[in-house]
């Protein structure tokens, strides 16, 4: 692979296949049809909490929150009197800009979250905050932030590049919204805001552009964030028409999703025509969105504003690379956002960090060459050369427009008590996301420490008290759960993942009567939600009702048929029969997702020792340790293995472990 070849990075937010697959078969999508043709296409699994600020830095250094330090959309100022959105100073571990600068590359960074104040680089930097605040009147002055630019001097210059949302005429969007020319807007505040949502895309699609042509890069990268938000306002009024959907609505705005995936496609066009025969380019998304019949109807109250609108994200975004030495037409399987930082150093011949969780997918490259480290990035790319010295005071411009967008999408309650009151609320909500991110980890333990922190301080709220009987139902803590569970229905909740927690707790306790009750309720109140048919069949799994059992998970691969949980579900059952031809079927279904799963390849193992094949058995359980050293099972059986084939020095390491 010929080193210090030229990398574009475009992240489109919440971009899901499910959306683009039908247009890209209708020939509406051309040029990201071109892309995949010359390049590789899959899904990329995201992570937990489902929060873009999160998920976008987790792209962009490798690393889950609980390392890089992103926890959210807003932080407490450093006086703790009030809230700001999260800066790029909170960040405590170096960014791909940062890893390919400390190498000579250069490099332009545009509009990826958390990001501001904008970083010392040799190329074009403009934060997210860049294109926030237009004013009410198109006449009105547009105020420059000078700590969103770098270097500070083009500042005015690139202003001149932003879209004000009443630059678009009625003629302009027409494509989103074909009555609009007709429509009073008087009371309809929906049309403004997707004025403003293409607006602040079209400004960093010319700003990105612009600065394509005219620095001298190695690394480029862009994100734009419409698809997300756009989603949150118009992804109800999308076809099919849910039954909760005033008609008028949907006849309305049924266009409004498609077409930006259209406008998207006509955006990355013009990317592409500056992108030479040596670039790579590669196109991701954070997460999916929701946009069939999982679409959310009734949210539970008790979810914060921030878990109320990642109701409506998939775990699964977009992935798609082309570029020299990369396979045609192919499909890439298992990759993760965390694959995404390692693949780009490699593809630009740097060395991936020992402390990133994820390798280069070699998948993606003809031929395989192998990937050179660093033990880590952090040591090399220092903390304190990010940022000319004056950037962080320059950085505390009003905030107020910004927050209360957020606010309008969902992500931010309704704050109005005193500065403080919003501080703590901050503070709050990074613990939680942070407990989230322990959660989704298998860190049980750490969620329930980070919970019980949070309840000292609210003890009644609702969200925690449930994130923590998550945490608890995980760590078998059956007991404890029940405690609060009935705590969480003395305050009033209900809801049928109540009801399912309480079923297993009851199950696991002996509480047989109430196990059913519990189980019967959640599915009378939820029988088209896939996870409530996946407990049952876990529970029925469990009580060795094995037709039941099956029933449940087919029934909620029928609702979703990428859940994971189900899949291993069935991976057990058909183990039990003896269907391992059905067994690796279904291993295989998440690890074509999740490729990181230490289960799955022991459900694998097992399925090619009932199918005769010891060697790959082998290979699948030395990857289940190798992702997960203390899995006793996977070890033992590995064990066994080794010394059926003769293997003994093997076998004997591994007892010594």
């Amino acid at each position: 692979m010929p080193r210090n070849r030229r990398l574009i990075l475009i992240g489109w937010d919440s971009a899901d296949w499910s959306m683009i697959h039908p247009l890209l078969d209708r020939g509406e999508m051309p040029h990201l049809a071109s892309l995949v043709e010359q390049g590789v296409m899959g899904n990329l699994a995201s992570l937990s909490p489902l929060l873009s600020p999160i998920l976008w830095t987790s792209i962009a250094t490798g690393k889950t929150a609980d390392l890089h330090g992103i926890t959210g959309f807003v932080e407490p100022t450093p006086d703790r009197t009030d809230i700001r959105m999260i800066r790029g100073t909170s960040r405590n571990v170096c960014a791909l800009w940062n890893m390919c600068e400390s190498r000579g590359l250069a490099t332009i960074v545009v509009n990826w979250h958390a990001t501001h104040p904008a970083e010392r680089t040799s190329g074009t930097f403009v934060s997210n905050l860049f294109f926030e605040s237009p004013p009410k009147s198109f006449e009105s002055p547009w105020p420059i932030d000078p700590a969103a630019v770098s270097p500070t001097s083009l500042a005015e210059e690139l202003a001149r590049l932003r879209i004000h949302p009443a630059e678009l005429q009625p003629a302009d969007m027409a494509p989103w919204i074909p009555s609009l020319a007709y429509m009073p807007l008087d009371h309809d505040p929906r049309p403004g805001k997707l004025a403003e949502i293409l607006a602040r895309d079209l400004s960093a699609q010319a700003i990105f552009t612009d600065a394509l042509q005219r620095d001298d890069w190695h690394f480029a990268t862009v994100c734009f964030d419409g698809l997300d938000t756009a989603g949150h306002l118009f992804m109800p009024y999308h076809p099919p028409r849910l039954d909760h959907v005033p008609a008028e609505d949907f006849a309305k705005y049924r266009e409004v999703m498609a077409q930006m995936y259209r406008f998207y496609d006509s955006m990355l066009g013009a990317v592409l025509k500056q992108a030479d025969d040596d670039t790579t380019v590669t196109l991701v998304s954070d997460h999916g969105f929701l946009n069939d019949h999982r679409r959310p109807r009734n949210v539970p109250e008790s979810l914060s504003p921030e878990a109320e609108a990642a109701a409506w994200h998939a775990r699964f975004g977009i992935f798609a690379m082309k570029g020299p030495g990369i396979r045609k037409d192919e499909r890439v399987y298992g990759a993760t956002l965390l694959h995404i930082a390692p693949t780009v150093l490699h593809a630009l011949g740097l060395d991936v960090g020992k402390d990133m969780p994820a390798q280069p997918l070699h998948q993606c490259w003809e031929s395989i060459e192998p990937a050179k480290f660093v033990e880590t990035w952090d040591t090399i790319c220092k903390r304190e050369d990010r940022y000319d010295t004056d950037a962080i005071e320059k950085a505390a411009g009003e905030e107020t427009a910004v927050l209360e967008r957020l606010t309008d999408l969902g992500y931010l309650p309704e704050m109005t008590g005193p500065g403080r009151d919003r501080a703590r609320f901050a503070e709050n909500e990074a613990r939680f996301n942070l407990a989230m991110v322990h959660l989704h980890h298998g860190k049980a333990n750490q969620t329930i420490g980070l919970t019980e922190t949070l309840l000292q301080d609210c003890p009644d709220e609702p969200r925690y008290l449930r994130l923590q009987a998550n945490a608890l139902s995980r760590s078998g803590r059956f007991r404890d759960l029940i405690d609060r569970i009935e705590k969480l229905e003395s305050l009033g909740e209900r809801g049928y993942d109540l009801d399912l927690l309480m079923s297993l707790a009851c199950h696991r306790e002996g509480r047989n009567e109430e196990c059913e009750n519990r189980m019967n309720s959640a599915l009378a109140a939820a029988p088209d939600v896939a996870a409530v048919h996946r407990c049952a069949g876990q529970l029925r799994s469990e009580q060795a009702q094995w037709q039941d059992a099956e029933r449940h998970f087919r029934k909620a691969l029928e609702l979703d048929p990428e859940d994971m949980e189900c899949h291993l579900g069935m991976c057990a059952l058909l183990l039990h029969r003896n269907d391992f031809e059905g067994v690796m079927e279904s291993a295989l279904e998440v690890l074509a997702r999740f490729y990181f799963h230490p289960q799955a390849h022991y459900f694998a193992a097992r399925a090619w020792i009932g199918l005769g094949d010891a060697q790959r058995a082998i290979r699948s359980l030395e990857q289940a340790l190798a992702q997960s050293p203390r899995y006793d099972q996977a070890r033992h059986l590995l064990m066994q293995l080794y010394e059926e084939s003769g293997q003994f020095s093997k076998a004997i390491a591994l007892k010594s472990i």
